[in-house]
C-alpha cells in the first residue's frame, strides 16, 4: 500500500450515446458498447476531449437501511445495509468548446459537430445526454499515472454558468455513472 499526500491532475474524454463510428471498427456507442481510444467517423474522433479540469470532486452515496435487534428490551442499531448505490463526479471546466454550450443549452446530440463551428441548432430539444465518460488521474509530483476508468454515464450542466468580459467562463458538469457490464477501473 502506497501512502502518503497526493496532488492529482485529472484528463477526461466523452463519447457520446449513439455515434456511430467507422474504425477501427464499425459500431456505435451504446451501454454496451464503449468504443476504442482510436474510434472515428468521417467528422472525426469520436472521443471528446473535455479540456482542462480545474477541479473534480466525487461522491458516492446510497440508500441506508438500518436494522435493529432487542438487547434485550431496547432496540439497537446491529447492522446497516445499503442499496440504491449511486456516484457522483462534479468536474469544474475551464475551457469552452461546443460541446460545452450545446451542453448547457440542452442542444447536444450525437450528430452534433465537434470541432469548427456549431451551426445551427434549437435550444432545450434533448433532455438527457448519455455517454462513456473516461478519466486519467496523474500525480502532480511526478506525472505519473495513478488511475484511470471508463464508466456509462447520463452527463448534464445543472448550474448556472456565468460570463462576462471580465470573467473566465467554468462549466460545471456533473457526471452520474450508470449501471454497464463495461465499466472498469485500475490503479497504480
Amino acid at each position: 500500500m502506497n501512502q502518503g499526500s497526493q496532488l492529482l491532475g485529472t484528463l477526461a474524454k466523452i463519447a457520446l450515446d449513439g455515434t456511430t463510428y467507422t474504425t477501427p471498427t464499425a459500431g456505435t456507442v451504446s451501454k454496451t458498447n464503449c468504443p476504442d481510444n482510436a474510434a472515428a467517423n468521417a467528422a472525426g474522433p469520436v472521443w471528446f476531449d473535455l479540456g482542462i479540469i480545474e477541479d473534480v470532486q466525487e461522491k458516492t452515496d446510497s440508500t441506508k437501511i438500518p436494522i435493529f435487534r432487542p438487547s434485550p428490551g431496547i432496540l439497537q442499531l446491529d447492522d446497516e445495509l445499503e442499496t440504491k448505490l449511486k456516484r457522483t463526479l462534479q468536474v469544474k471546466c475551464s475551457e469552452c468548446s461546443n460541446v460545452m454550450w450545446l451542453l448547457l443549452r440542452r442542444a447536444l446530440a450525437p450528430t452534433s459537430p465537434l470541432t469548427g463551428a456549431m451551426g445551427q441548432y434549437v435550444p432545450l430539444t434533448i433532455s438527457r445526454v448519455k455517454c462513456w465518460a473516461k478519466f486519467q488521474k496523474y500525480s502532480g509530483i511526478d506525472n505519473a499515472l495513478i488511475d484511470y476508468e471508463q464508466m456509462w454515464a447520463k452527463i448534464a450542466i445543472d448550474n448556472a454558468v456565468p460570463y462576462g468580459g471580465d470573467k473566465q467562463v467554468m462549466f460545471d458538469l456533473t457526471i452520474m455513472q450508470l449501471f454497464s457490464p463495461l465499466n472498469s477501473a485500475a490503479g497504480n
